[in-house]
C-alpha cells in the first residue's frame, strides 16, 4: 500500500460537528510551466549587507489521473 501522510492544513473548512477529509496521490500531479517562462532568480537593489531579489515565473498545476484523489465529508468529530 505504502506510506499515508496526514497533514491538517488550515484551508480545509470544517463544519461544525463534521470534518472534510482530502486523499491526494502526489504522483499524479505535476507542475507545468508556460513556455519560455521557467523560473528565473532577477536581483533586485542591494540594502546594506542584504542581497534581495526574486523569482519570476508561470506555471499551472496538471492532474493526470482525477479519479485518484477523493474529498470525503460527514465524518464525525470525536471530543
Amino acid at each position: 500500500m505504502g506510506v499515508v501522510k496526514v497533514v491538517p492544513h488550515k484551508d480545509v473548512r470544517n463544519t461544525a460537528g463534521s470534518t472534510t477529509l482530502y486523499a491526494i496521490r502526489m504522483e499524479t500531479f505535476k507542475m507545468a510551466f508556460l513556455e519560455g517562462r521557467e523560473p528565473q532568480f532577477q536581483e533586485l537593489a542591494k540594502s546594506g549587507d542584504y542581497d534581495f531579489g526574486q523569482y519570476l515565473t508561470e506555471f499551472t498545476l496538471e492532474s493526470y489521473a482525477q479519479e485518484a484523489s477523493v474529498k470525503a465529508t460527514g465524518f464525525n468529530r470525536l471530543g
